[in-house]
């Protein structure tokens, strides 16, 4: 068929149509979608800190036994002037495997509860420390303020050996035991003759004046954390007593043969110091003197 005036053939028209697009590809209207065709990667997550602390899991031997305090770096211990031991009840909140919940006990006058929390692997914080009103003698609660000041300042414990210790940020230490439980290191009883005696005192960290021979000034010693004050007369061969110190000791008595008519029928010998600790030139309750 001849071609209409004014239009192109198929040789004439294929060249100009091709030119065409070029020239559109040049001016970007083939150009790839932004972003580079292709979708990104979804960012991944950013790496945790391998710094980071983890939070603690609960401690089951915290809250297995009551605590003792025996030693700590205040000083002296209530039971020097006639109150109650202190002793620790840890109360998880929710079970034992919860790393939080309630300490409670006896700050040797009151009884008082807080808070506690394991706050990191082996760090502790105690918190909203509460007592009750009673009045006691003026030693016991400047120990007992003194005690829940420094219980609320604790930063880390251990269990070690049947031993709880707790430590501040200073390094003040608080060692604590099961009561009426002797540490697994305490040292084996000695050996001794068969009519020797054995015998555990506590001494109190002041003498009393009594009357032997002529009056002197004797120790105060008892033989159980609760039991009464007495008097003792007899000289104790390797103790050398200084005021101001509180003591736990062992020691060894053999009868004397013949025993001079004002002198003791049994010699006493140290054996070993037992527990030792600054309790200050405060009176002991005072003991009956021998008739």
């Amino acid at each position: 068929m001849p071609s209409q005036p004014g239009s192109l053939s198929l040789p004439q028209f294929l060249p100009r149509a091709l030119a065409g697009v070029a020239l559109l590809c040049l001016l970007g209207a083939c150009a790839a979608p932004a972003g580079g065709g292709a979708p990104q990667a979804a960012a991944q997550a950013p790496a945790s800190s391998p710094g980071a602390q983890q939070p603690a899991a609960g401690d089951p031997a915290l809250t297995a036994n009551d605590w003792q305090l025996v030693q700590w770096s205040g000083g002296s211990l209530p039971q020097d002037n006639g109150g109650e031991p202190v002793v620790l009840h840890f109360a998880a909140q929710g079970g034992s495997g919860n790393a939080g919940g309630n300490v409670s006990g006896r700050a040797g006058c009151n009884r008082f509860n807080a808070a506690y929390a394991l706050t990191v692997p082996g760090g502790i914080a105690f918190d909203r420390a509460a007592s009750t009103r009673m009045a006691c003698l003026p030693p016991l609660m400047q120990f007992e303020s003194a005690y829940l000041a420094s219980l609320l300042a604790v930063r880390a414990y251990q269990l070690s050996a049947g031993v709880l210790t707790l430590r501040d940020a200073a390094g003040n230490v608080q060692q604590y035991r099961a009561p009426g439980e002797e540490p697994q290191s305490a040292p084996a009883r000695p050996a001794t003759a068969p009519d020797a005696q054995v015998a555990e005192l506590y001494v109190a960290p002041v003498r009393a004046r009594c009357t032997g021979v002529a009056p002197m000034q004797c120790l105060q010693v008892r033989r159980e954390p609760k039991g009464p004050w007495e008097l003792w007369y007899a000289p104790i061969d390797g103790f050398h007593f200084k005021t101001g110190t509180a003591y736990r000791i062992r020691i060894v008595g053999t009868p004397v043969a013949n025993p001079p008519a004002d002198g003791s029928s049994i010699s006493w010998k140290l054996d070993k110091i037992l527990e030792q600790h600054r309790a200050g030139p405060r009176r002991a309750r005072p003991a009956a003197e021998k008739k």
